[in-house]
């Protein structure tokens, strides 16, 4: 929420408090006061759904960070195999290329961590180890 809606969201609260602090002046008028019921009912609605969408965008940056986090987990673990396996065959090229860091994976932008796991799944389907996809999601 930037600070202009803020600034809007609190004027609106302090002109509602001050009708409802001076409610004989306001019911004096027929015409201020069907205004300031329809003002409170529009301010109340607002105040209801201004938290709700907050939470909203907090929900998906959390899920948005779990999900980052399972993939570089993913990632580091499928080239952690894949490793392994480049050690034992001795394919330093592909050893070399399998050298990634669980906390350089997490530390990536959405973009490179993408751009790294769907590199390692290439280096695995080309080097025939499906065996290892076989029950991957990707």
């Amino acid at each position: 929420m930037n600070t202009l809606t803020m600034a809007g969201f609190n004027m609106s609260r302090v002109v509602e408090t001050e009708c409802k602090a001076n409610q004989g002046i306001v019911d004096t008028n027929t015409g201020f006061k069907n205004s300031f019921i329809l003002f409170s009912a529009k301010n109340a609605n607002i105040n209801s759904l201004a938290p709700r969408q907050a939470m909203n965008i907090k929900g998906y940056t959390a899920n948005k960070n779990a999900m980052k986090k399972n993939l570089a987990e993913f990632g580091n673990s499928l080239a952690g195999i894949v490793f392994a396996y480049a050690d034992e065959k001795e394919m330093t090229t592909l050893k070399e290329s399998m050298r990634f860091m669980l906390s350089g994976l997490q530390k990536a932008k959405d973009d490179d961590l993408i751009s790294n796991c769907r590199n390692i799944y290439t280096l695995v389907i080309q080097t025939q180890l499906i065996w290892l996809t076989t029950e991957l999601p990707l």
